[in-house]
């Protein structure tokens, strides 16, 4: 989704073609050919922002938890029972 960010050994073979322009947004350079390759046209100004970029490292947290949130649920309701020993 964001190879711009990852090491060249990561990125996939089709990521850069020869016309293809760099755009300059906080400290990245934006493939905008990969871009509009990519994603579907009402995403494209926003990829190119950075704003999703933004978005997705905000959302992550909130995705794990939405993952793990029945487990959460299971150890938060489990009752815990305590017994005096001798």
């Amino acid at each position: 989704m964001f190879p711009e960010i990852v090491c060249n050994k990561q990125r996939t073979v089709d990521w850069f073609q020869e016309n293809d322009r760099f755009a300059l947004v906080e400290d990245i350079y934006w493939n905008t050919g990969y871009t509009e390759r990519v994603f579907p046209e009402e995403l494209i100004p926003i990829r190119n922002s950075g704003m999703l970029l933004r978005d997705w490292e905000e959302a992550l947290s909130w995705i794990y938890m939405e993952y793990e949130l029945e487990n959460i649920i299971e150890i938060l309701s489990n009752q815990i029972i305590l017994q005096r020993k001798r």
